[in-house]
């Protein structure tokens, strides 16, 4: 479809990350890379679009975080997301528990994806997905 192109996709990051923490007067920083080296699927749009929704709002229900940051983007030509807030951080049984994790894992497994979650009770939370896209990208 016409709307799952990479730049549309970012301007529809972009635009729930401002609706979302802006409302919820949370401070926030985005940074998402314009350029990609080749077409990624739909598929990883789609998986990596819910993901994103799911780590933002998860920021703003339940972290009472003041600040997050956003990184979207490609390093070491790997396609990397980061989330990360100054809030409550997770219990250990919160980390392996919830639709929300649940559904983020799920979606990461799907992907072939590196997910890494740190986070202590009281200082913040970090989640990391790499997507090696080699399997999902045309050149």
């Amino acid at each position: 479809p016409d709307n799952d192109n990479w730049i549309q996709f970012l301007a529809k990051c972009r635009r729930y990350a401002s609706d979302l923490l802006e409302s919820s007067g949370l401070e926030y920083t985005l940074k998402i890379d314009e350029v990609i080296p080749g077409k990624l699927t739909m598929e990883v749009r789609q998986h990596l679009w819910m993901i994103y929704k799911e780590m933002l709002t998860n920021v703003v229900r339940h972290s009472n975080a003041k600040r997050v940051d956003v990184i979207l983007g490609f390093r070491k030509s790997r396609l990397m997301l980061v989330v990360q807030d100054n809030g409550n951080g997770m219990m250990e049984e919160q980390k392996s528990s919830g639709n929300g994790v649940n559904n983020i894992r799920k979606r990461a497994k799907a992907l072939h994806a590196e997910l890494d979650l740190q986070s202590d009770q009281g200082s913040g939370t970090r989640w990391t997905l790499i997507i090696n896209p080699q399997n999902h990208i045309s050149m």
